[in-house]
């Protein structure tokens, strides 16, 4: 590998080694009048000509514009914590790499003395490659087009809140339009990659026999906080119940501001396992709206399942929730594993992710 240095030593001694003394890792015959032949130097040394030496001293540091200009950078004496800082007039005329820990192997410039919380910031404009071991951390500001690794891995992330990358690269991840997006291939087949907002019930939760609009979630976890964008949903509940006859309402409330909201759904009067069950419905709706999603039903029981998209506007949030019409006759109780999920696949607008045409 370009890059390296590698040492290899010549031993010389004809004395055998004591396999004891071996065992103990003890100095032997063979290790005595060693010749050594060293490679690689002139290739690393080429490496560093035009790097700049910064020491931080512990503390943070801001680079002078020609400081950053410099085709690597070699950080000495990084504190936990330290930021090392890009100038605001450095644009994107540069390109280096930055390493904040020497475990990081390959080509890359070495930084000395690096400790765990390390952080590097880069302000808006920037194409740089960083790289960081377990324990630093990379911070990259709104409108940054920046490529970083772990552990020198060979994958990219690129963020930037800009629109579409018009040629984006085989296994880069991205942000944008609110959401996270992985390319298969080289300028083609990228997708929104499932970052889901989640609940779910780990044991039964009653719920009041009347009339009364309730959250499908305890309070605590039943209110969901979403910025504006387009999500994708689903949410489902299982549920026993009297055999009074009484129909399901759902819907999705909260202080969020929604453009728009379109579902399908699908219900059915059962009890578990139940095989024999009734009046199953499979439907769509267009509102958000508590509204009427089922047949009557008196066989003790419910199941039921909304799946998606909500289109927010305005930021707030959103909460499942369901009613009766009327009182059922027994107490309600939602079973473990009711759950909802939210997964953003864009802004508000988006029409499409991925190669439509």
């Amino acid at each position: 590998m370009a890059g390296e240095v590698v040492v290899t030593h010549n031993k010389v001694t004809s004395l055998p080694d004591d396999p004891v003394a071996e065992a103990r890792d003890e100095v032997l015959p063979s290790h005595w009048n060693e010749n050594h032949s060293l490679e690689g130097m002139d290739e690393l040394l080429a490496q560093l000509r035009n790097a700049t030496i910064v020491n931080m001293g512990g503390g943070d540091y801001t680079l002078t514009l020609d400081e950053a200009l410099s085709a690597a950078i070699v950080l000495l004496n990084v504190g936990s914590g330290a930021t090392l800082t890009y100038p605001t007039t450095y644009n994107d005329y540069g390109y280096q790499r930055v390493l904040l820990n020497n475990e990081v192997g390959g080509n890359d410039v070495i930084v000395a003395m690096a400790t765990g919380g390390s952080t590097t910031s880069v302000p808006s404009g920037y194409s740089n490659e960083l790289a960081t071991s377990a324990g630093g951390m990379i911070n990259v500001s709104d409108s940054v087009d920046g490529q970083w690794a772990r552990e020198g891995a060979d994958y990219v992330i690129r963020l930037d809140s800009g629109g579409t990358q018009a040629s984006p690269r085989e296994r880069e991840l991205e942000y944008e339009n609110n959401a996270f997006y992985g390319i298969s291939s080289s300028g083609a087949n990228r997708g929104y990659i499932p970052c889901q907002h989640a609940v779910n019930l780990d044991a039964t939760r009653t719920l009041t026999d009347d009339a009364s609009t309730q959250n499908l979630f305890p309070s605590g976890y039943d209110a969901l906080s979403l910025q504006p964008g387009t999500y994708r949903f689903r949410v489902k509940f299982m549920m026993t119940a009297g055999t009074t006859s009484h129909f399901i309402n759902f819907g999705l409330a909260g202080t969020a501001t929604v453009s728009d909201t379109y579902y399908t759904y699908n219900s059915r009067n059962a009890t578990a396992n139940n095989n024999a069950a009734s009046g199953h419905i499979w439907g769509w709706s267009n509102s958000a709206t508590l509204g009427k999603r089922s047949t009557a039903g008196t066989l003790g029981g419910w199941a039921f399942e909304a799946e998606g998209t909500i289109r927010v506007t305005a930021a707030g949030t959103v909460i499942p929730q369901l009613s009766f019409n009327t009182a059922t006759g027994a107490t309600p109780t939602l079973q473990p594993g009711t759950l909802a999920e939210f997964t953003a696949i864009g802004d508000e607008n988006i029409t499409s992710v991925g190669d439509w045409a």
